[in-house]
């Protein structure tokens, strides 16, 4: 009869290096979610913005004033303070269809609104964000109110005041 001997483990060379992968991995993983908590406890900057209403009716012209707060209109958060407005006549660029000429034509009754907004909330984890909600970057869609208008635009630059 046979007697069977359990045999020994032994480490060899692929078990300690797959061993040390496997911890660099979870260190890794580990610093990821640390980092990432210290980012979003991180200082908040101040930030001036630009959104771009497109062909609003010329008579609402002026109701859009420097010192009203502009809220976002879905949550009802403070998106920042307005320091300047500019309202220019619409344009649209057409194309005659003889020629495939392109020509820009002015909206009649219509106005752009250039609404430029300092935001004191405004922190950056990955992006900047406007009181932590808001992607704050070129391209960004805003729906806005101030006391005497409600409007939609996108944001068209966007610069943090103190890095």
């Amino acid at each position: 009869m046979e007697s069977k001997k359990k045999k020994a483990f032994r480490f060899n060379i692929i078990d300690i290096i797959l061993i040390l992968v496997i911890l660099a991995a979870v260190s890794f993983v580990v610093y990821l979610f640390l980092s990432r908590d210290n980012a979003s406890d991180g200082e908040t900057f101040n930030a001036e913005f630009v959104i771009e209403s497109k062909e609003i009716r010329e008579e609402f012209s002026g109701l859009i004033k420097p010192g009203d707060i502009l809220f976002d209109s879905v949550k009802q958060a403070e998106l920042g303070e307005v320091i300047y407005v500019e309202y220019v006549n619409a344009v649209r660029t057409t194309v005659n269809n003889e020629t495939g000429e392109q020509k820009a034509v002015e909206v009649p009754g219509r106005l752009d609104v250039y609404i430029t907004v300092r935001s004191t909330n405004v922190t950056h984890d990955g992006c900047y964000k406007i009181n932590g909600n808001y992607d704050l970057m070129t391209g960004s869609y805003f729906s806005y109110r101030v006391p005497g208008f409600a409007g939609e635009g996108s944001c068209v630059s966007a610069k943090i005041l103190n890095k």
